[in-house]
């Protein structure tokens, strides 16, 4: 099978899901919920702070966290995979397979977007 030459940039989602650091864990799930969206990326000003995921939600559900007072920042993941936007589509599906992760976020000069596991897979295997 030949590699695409398909850069992520093609599949990169700029509406996307952000909450602050201080969102509550119940307001985080809202947030996801309305927009759809598997990872709220936790952003203070211009920075992007981590990000929360559908796994993170679940340990500290595990973990009985109080939706009302467990803050995003508590349960965060702070260091997430930043890719550049003309990073080709088979070496971001790589990385997510070495890496165990289903999202990337993608560094944009009018800024971040994210890029799921299966936004790579139909744009590297298209139908």
């Amino acid at each position: 099978m030949t590699r695409s030459a398909e850069v992520i940039e093609q599949v990169a989602d700029l509406a996307m899901c952000t909450v602050s650091p201080s969102t509550t864990l119940s307001g985080v799930i809202d947030s996801m919920v309305a927009s759809k969206r598997a990872l709220a990326l936790v952003i203070e000003g211009a920075s992007i702070l981590g990000v929360v995921s559908e796994g993170d939600i679940v340990r500290a559900i595990h973990n009985k966290a109080d939706l009302g007072v467990v803050w995003a920042a508590d349960i965060m993941t702070t260091d997430p995979v930043v890719i550049d936007p003309n990073t080709a589509a088979w070496d971001v599906l790589e990385l997510m397979l070495d890496e165990h992760i289903r999202h990337v976020i993608v560094s944009r000069e009018d800024g971040p977007s994210v890029v799921g596991f299966f936004d790579v897979v139909n744009l590297v295997l298209p139908r």
